[in-house]
């Protein structure tokens, strides 16, 4: 059964996802560790592009490390099609997003889908009849 969040969830996992990622864009920095005053966030500044990577959890691999990357170039930008990855093999995936700027925010808390094979389904005969 899908998950009726868009992005999918590690419990209820969207399968064979159609579109693509979305998200929203951040509207605040980082607290200054030094817990000096955080400067104020300036978007066009501060987001010069988004990155989305993905990860195939049956491969054993590890969050924040992504071999399947797309850039998303336009800052203003909320969407972006799963197609631009290519095709993924069938599998369990984990996704993730950060901003990409003079200074790369974290990536973002992943989300989850599957990708799995679709099986090709003949029709059934017809003209079937009994003589």
């Amino acid at each position: 059964m899908a998950s009726t969040d868009p992005l999918g969830s590690a419990l209820n996992p969207l399968v064979n996802p159609k579109v693509g990622f979305s998200w929203v864009a951040p509207t605040a920095n980082e607290p200054s560790p030094d817990g000096s005053p955080t400067p104020a966030f300036d978007a066009k500044a501060e987001i010069v592009s988004y990155l989305i990577g993905v990860r195939n959890i049956n491969a054993g691999t590890q969050a924040g490390t992504y071999a399947a990357q797309t850039g998303v170039s336009d800052p203003t930008a909320t969407t972006e099609a799963l197609s631009l990855l290519g095709v993924l093999a069938p599998g369990n995936y984990a996704a993730a997003i950060q901003v990409v700027g003079p200074q790369n925010s974290p990536w973002s808390a992943e989300v989850f889908f599957d990708i799995v094979p679709v099986i090709p389904v003949p029709m059934p005969p017809s003209g079937f009849t009994v003589s």
